[in-house]
């Protein structure tokens, strides 16, 4: 049987989670069509960051940086399981996505296909195109969560270089009907991202087959939320001489994403910058690919929406947000003082706290619950 391998390089900012959400979740209804979506996870980069985890941290070691968890024995488990699969039979079709291997130098990719040249014939590259200043719009935003220089990210973001990366590819993995799918039809289709994926690589069958479209998880950033994520990364920066800061967690991303506000953009001179540096790629997609639609006049270039200024509506979500933290932080507290005085037996004190906490919060269900059988007996005797 002849097998092929279908590479989603991404790249970043295309719907590539919103996919992955879809076809992770439907991994069953693939597999009865012999399409393999290996692993457990969302997406692939932890199988990939195994197969090459001895270059990567002999790379991560000169430059005296902390190893990534992606190169721990976790991964390596995960890369076994996933050689297991590889070597089924019921499949025909490996589809594999990450956008990791958007950003690999060729060794990299060359070393990914001679371990898949093990299991497959042929391979389909598959990558995402957007609009090139939307693109950079988004992107931008994106780095806001990791990096501090407000200046420099917005009047030099980075463009996609999707001819460049997809070129490389092709170079190592030789001919093949490879495609460049376009992000706007995608989202527009009614069917969902990981169907109508699916459906322009040929996979009708598949695609109808999907349950509901998984969502995933929207971390998009409002223009006051990114500048405030930008302080942060400026005041207390991520990593400090190539380690994680002691003053970081990991998990600061979360009182920022979902804040409402103005939306994040660029100005219209960097924006204007973006669309003249991208004009030689878009010609390639539309020659090479037919997709034209981002071959358009610089006159219909849509006006930056850069706001100045903190919006009202953002000052009504900060302090709501505030707001519930400090909420959610009594809370949980509240929750481990009955825990702790159930434990010591001392059931008509934990009962007690239970209904403050009640009446202070009667909207949250976590102080509606009847307590077991057991507890209410004893209550009801140290009463």
């Amino acid at each position: 049987m002849t097998r092929r391998a279908i590479l989603h390089i991404g790249p970043p900012k295309t719907g590539t989670s919103a996919i992955q959400a879809s076809l992770s979740h439907n991994r069953s209804a693939l597999a009865r069509f012999g399409l393999l979506y290996p692993g457990t996870g969302r997406d692939h980069s932890a199988t990939l960051l195994a197969l090459f985890r001895g270059r990567a941290q002999d790379y991560i070691r000169a430059r005296k940086r902390t190893v990534p968890s992606g190169t721990s024995p976790i991964s390596a488990k995960q890369f076994a399981a996933v050689q297991e699969q590889l070597r089924g039979r019921d499949w025909h079709t490996l589809i594999l996505s990450t956008e990791l291997m958007y950003g690999l130098k060729p060794p990299v990719m060359k070393q990914i296909k001679e371990w898949l040249d093990q299991y497959v014939d042929s391979y389909q590259l598959v990558a995402v195109v957007r609009d090139p200043v939307d693109w950079a719009v988004s992107y931008t935003q994106q780095r806001f969560k990791r990096e501090g220089d407000v200046d420099t990210l917005l009047a030099q973001p980075r463009a996609m270089r999707l001819q460049r990366t997809f070129q490389r590819w092709e170079e190592v993995l030789g001919p093949g009907q490879h495609q460049i799918l376009a992000f706007e039809e995608l989202t527009a289709d009614p069917a969902g991202m990981g169907a109508a994926f699916l459906t322009r690589l040929g996979l009708e069958s598949a695609a109808a087959a999907l349950s509901q479209e998984v969502a995933a998880r929207n971390e998009s950033l409002s223009w006051e939320a990114a500048m405030m994520m930008a302080e942060l990364n400026t005041r207390r920066p991520f990593f400090v001489e190539g380690k994680r800061s002691g003053a970081r967690s990991g998990a600061e991303l979360g009182a920022f994403t979902g804040i409402r506000g103005q939306r994040f953009d660029l100005s219209d001179a960097t924006r204007r910058q973006i669309f003249d540096e991208t004009r030689e790629d878009i010609a390639w997609v539309g020659e090479r690919f037919g997709i034209t639609r981002y071959d358009y006049p610089v006159t219909d270039l849509r006006p930056s929406s850069n706001p100045a200024g903190f919006s009202p509506e953002f000052i009504t979500a900060v302090g709501e947000r505030m707001a519930d933290m400090a909420n959610e932080i009594r809370i949980q507290r509240g929750l481990l003082q009955i825990a702790e005085l159930r434990l010591e037996g001392r059931i008509g004190e934990a009962e007690r706290a239970r209904r403050r906490l009640e009446a202070m919060f009667p909207s949250d269900s976590r102080f509606h619950d009847e307590p077991e059988d057991d507890d209410a007996v004893v209550r009801w005797a140290a009463e």
